[in-house]
This record gives structure tokens, C-alpha cells and sequence, in this order.
């Protein structure tokens, strides 16, 4: 007589146990896979802007070393002499290796009181501008800023910044004029805030656009003039306590504007490039395509 032999209910836990972990495996693999592509995607964004300015280009920070013996640390300004200075009292801001960056090694800020100074001397006034800047937190610091001249908080004088204000969980893109009036736009995307993202702002004539990861996302009111004796400061506004808690990379800094049309128009051809490639597929390409199509500047 044959025996039937059946499965314990340990074996079966046991399997059950398995199966989850290799669950748990495959969706950390394929949400990393994801977020490498869509970063992937934004850089096309990006080399559009750097292409088209590349002969503007008044500073770029790639923040992936640190020079200097003792203090004070400086890490480099790849393009122009604006070196950026680490600052800190309980410890200056770390580099990190590629794995954890865009590109190369980046720059984590602990949130507490390091922070990178890169003077004054920015050859931008009453002209066109574009900041480029990635980042992404760790955690909420009040009004912590994470590249900015002049500060949201005091804001005597004109100026610009991109900060996250602690709660709500969003980004705060803006710019503040002689009047000490102050035009805030809210990026109320928590994914970006946690996420790698790019953050753009091009300044032509009277407005700020504001870009996140591509997108266009709004406009604010731009002062006339951004001459002042204020530094530029990577990881914190001026206000004590507004520093950033999390990393940030590639900080670039144009003195020059390319037009709305213009950075649709190289959009295209990077995305063009990517499908042609095979790296991007049709439906996200017409996607990609809609979605410009759509954008209200």
C-alpha cells in the first residue's frame, strides 16, 4: 500500500519564507533598474541645456573632490575660479562614491552645519541666467536650501534659491527681488524630494522658469537685478538654520537663457537619439512627446 506524503506545515513556511525573500529581491532590483533609467532619461534634459550654453558657462561644480591639506577645504570650480568652500563645525560634508551619485563622486550634507560657500563672484546681474542643480534628502530640515543666493527666509535683496521647506513635503523654487517680496513655487512632489532629481531654473527678462526632472513645471516673477554682495552657497540658505540633509551633485551655473522652444527643441533630439538607440520604447517616447506637447509656458 502506497503512501501519500505530504507536505509539513514548517516545509511549507519554509517555502513561503523563500518565495518572499526572492519577491523582495527582484522588486528592490527592478525599482532600482527603474530609477536608473528615469535618471537615465532626465540627463537628456540636462546635456540639451549644457550643449546649447556651453560657451556661457560661468561655474560648474562637479563636487567630486576635495583639495587642500588643512583648512579651509575647498572642492573645485571645474570651468571658472569660483572654488566653493567646505564649511562646518561638527564636520564638513562628506564625498561619496559614484554608486551612491549621478555623476562620479557627490557631496552628502548631514543637516546640521556643513555647507559649501562659492563667493560672490558669479558674472550674473541683470541678464539671463540658468541653474542646474540634482539633489535628493534624507529628511526634513526647516527651510533647508539646497542651492541659493540670498535666503527664503531673509530675504533683503534680490535673489534665488531652491530649498525644501521641512513640511509640507515639497519643494520650494524662488526668487526674491529688491522690494523683500518674495514669488515661491511649490514642487508638491514627494517622490522627487526622496528620489534623485534635477532641479533647473532659466531666468530671461522678467520671469523664472522652473524645471523638475524635464518637466516644466511654473514661472515666478524675476527682480531685475541679482548684483550683490551675497554668496552663492550649496546645501544652505543664509537663514542659521537652513541646511540641506541629504546629497547633491553637478551644480552648474550659466550666464545665459535658452528659450522655452529651444529646450523643447533638443529635448526632442535626445529623445529622438535615446529610441533610435533602442533605449527608450515607442509608448514611452510618445509619452515623452505628449507630455511637451501639453507643458503651458
Amino acid at each position: 500500500m502506497n503512501k501519500q506524503k505530504s507536505f509539513t506545515l514548517i516545509e511549507l513556511l519554509v517555502v513561503i519564507v523563500i518565495i518572499g525573500i526572492l519577491a523582495g529581491v527582484i522588486m528592490i532590483s527592478t525599482s532600482s533598474s527603474i530609477d536608473k533609467a528615469n535618471i537615465a532619461k532626465v540627463k537628456v534634459f540636462e546635456e540639451s541645456i549644457t550643449n546649447s550654453l556651453a560657451a556661457n558657462m560661468v561655474s560648474r561644480w562637479p563636487l567630486n573632490e576635495i583639495t587642500g591639506t588643512a583648512a579651509p577645504y575647498k572642492t573645485p570650480d571645474a570651468w571658472g575660479s569660483n572654488h566653493g568652500t567646505l564649511n562646518g563645525v561638527n564636520g564638513l560634508p562628506q564625498l561619496r562614491p559614484a554608486s551612491e551619485c549621478i555623476t562620479d563622486s557627490c557631496f552628502k550634507f548631514d543637516g546640521v552645519d556643513d555647507y559649501i560657500d562659492c563667493g560672490n563672484d558669479l558674472k550674473i546681474g541683470s541678464g539671463d541666467f540658468t541653474v542646474s542643480i540634482w539633489a535628493k534628502s534624507n529628511g526634513f530640515i526647516n527651510g533647508a536650501g539646497i542651492i541659493g543666493k540670498k535666503s527664503w527666509y531673509q530675504y533683503n535683496g534680490p535673489g534665488f534659491f531652491i530649498a525644501y521647506p521641512g513640511s509640507p513635503q515639497n519643494i520650494y523654487v524662488g526668487v526674491t527681488n529688491t522690494a523683500n517680496q518674495r514669488s515661491v513655487i511649490i514642487l508638491n512632489d514627494l517622490k522627487a524630494v526622496f528620489n534623485w532629481s534635477q532641479i533647473v531654473l532659466v531666468r530671461f527678462g522678467s520671469r523664472i522658469n522652473v524645471y523638475l526632472n524635464g518637466k516644466f513645471i511654473d514661472y515666478a516673477s524675476a527682480p531685475d537685478d541679482y548684483s550683490n554682495d551675497s554668496p552663492l552657497m550649496i546645501g544652505k540658505n543664509e537663514y542659521t538654520d537652513g541646511v540641506f540633509n541629504g546629497f547633491i551633485d553637478d551644480a552648474k551655473l550659466y550666464n545665459a537663457a535658452l528659450s522655452s522652444s529651444q529646450i523643447k527643441q533638443n529635448y526632442i533630439a535626445g529623445l529622438n537619439s535615446m529610441f533610435a538607440n533602442g533605449n527608450m520604447s515607442k509608448q514611452e517616447y510618445n509619452e515623452r512627446i505628449n507630455a511637451l506637447a501639453c507643458d503651458k509656458e
